[in-house]
């Protein structure tokens, strides 16, 4: 797999056609710091920071399950 080089902070990964490594790099590189709250996660009950405004969940993992219970 293709290594990849992250624009905000440098660090090597693999992924396809990704310039960074991590949504918190992704966010520093835009500036965006927009109402991002802490929130409680509905499925597991643990607290989070959001990394996006409409992150619901702190996790795939609780996010995938929430699907798997409608």
């Amino acid at each position: 797999m293709k290594k990849n080089v992250c624009v905000q902070c440098g660090r090597e990964f693999s992924g396809r056609k990704k310039k960074f490594c991590s949504a918190n790099c992704r966010v520093a590189f835009h500036g965006v710091t927009q109402d991002l709250q802490e929130k409680i996660c509905p499925v597991c009950g643990k607290k989070f920071m959001q990394k996006v405004t409409w992150q619901e969940y702190c996790s795939a993992n609780c996010r995938e399950e929430k699907e798997k219970m409608k």
